[in-house]
């Protein structure tokens, strides 16, 4: 039963928003009208969407209208299509000189979001569902885009947050953070050891446009298959290196 009436209430949310698209301002009264919900309800809804940013209202008429949020998010939803598409060549060689998964991710809020990858046809592999998230303090990735971020903007993302320790060697408090920030910096590239799950490691570059942070590219392994300071890893490093290298100089 609960399931059904949060579906209900999402029908209903989206039903004022589609009203609004179509007409522009409007207040409770008509809103009520012609959705035929009681202005009670309209009004409760309306106030949530106005808390999240969809909805604004105007403090002379009182009628409601949209926000650009919609927009944003829709422009945001292109910009990263665009950028894999982009991206997209450059994962498919990388996936076929190293034989391991390759992926893409942005920063979302404190999250990294996967928005692109390239299969690994390894009988062990790692493949990371597309639109998942991880804390970004936890994977490659999401390190790889916070380290060029302003220091403020990153001690502001993870002031409130939470450090959730996925195995023993997960980034756990916002020192370590900025700690291992430094060390991505330092490096050139982020390395995720075991710290979001046992057995897995990946290197990630970060991808750049107008010296501004967009995304991360990762090569993604099972631990065992590279022996940690060895030659062959290093060598791993300084194609995922190159390659971010590359692209880098395609987006700028």
């Amino acid at each position: 039963m609960t399931g059904m009436k949060e579906n209900i209430s999402l029908h209903k949310g989206f039903a004022i928003i589609e009203c609004l698209s179509r007409h522009g301002e409007m207040g409770i009264q008509r809103l009520s009208e012609e959705l035929d919900m009681n202005k009670s309800t309209v009004y409760r809804f309306l106030s949530t969407l106005t808390t999240l940013g969809y909805v604004q209202q105007d403090q002379d008429s009182k009628q409601y209208s949209l926000t650009y949020k919609f927009f944003q998010i829709g422009r945001e939803r292109s910009r990263n299509r665009t950028l894999a598409s982009q991206v997209r060549p450059f994962m498919e060689k990388l996936l076929k000189e190293t034989g391991e998964s390759v992926h893409l991710a942005v920063l979302q809020g404190s999250k990294a979001l996967y928005i692109d990858q390239v299969e690994s046809r390894n009988t062990i592999r790692v493949n990371v569902e597309i639109g998942k998230t991880f804390p970004a303090y936890s994977v490659g990735v999401g390190k790889a885009i916070l380290a060029y971020l302003p220091e403020k903007d990153v001690i502001d993302l993870y002031r409130e947050e939470t450090f959730v320790r996925f195995t023993e060697k997960t980034v756990d408090s916002p020192d370590k953070l900025m700690s291992e920030l430094k060390a991505v910096r330092d490096r050139g590239y982020a390395f995720d050891n075991e710290e979001c799950m046992v057995g897995l490691a990946c290197i990630a570059v970060p991808l750049f446009s107008f010296d501004t942070p967009v995304a991360a590219m990762s090569v993604t392994f099972p631990r065992f298959r590279y022996v940690e300071g060895s030659e062959d890893e290093q060598k791993l490093i300084d194609r995922v290196v190159s390659y971010g290298r590359m692209l880098n100089a395609l987006l700028s």
